[in-house]
């Protein structure tokens, strides 16, 4: 498989997908794993009104199943 079959399957049973974080103080939505392999989340609307997606490296945020 190559990577962007992998992220496709793994986007799939990702348990946390639309699930809310905060990213920079802002609050931010979980929509998938970028090719990269960072997390991709789509914050609150930028000022001109539109969504912006940014990804989020391993660490910088929780999803709440930390040891």
């Amino acid at each position: 498989l190559g990577n962007s079959a992998f992220l496709g399957h793994y986007q799939r049973r990702m348990a946390h997908l639309g699930q809310t974080v905060v990213v920079n103080q802002q609050v931010a939505t979980i929509v998938g794993i970028a090719p990269s392999g960072n997390l991709l989340v789509r914050m609150a609307l930028e000022a001109d009104g539109a969504p912006a997606s940014v990804e989020v490296q391993p660490g910088e945020v929780t999803l709440g199943y930390n040891a």
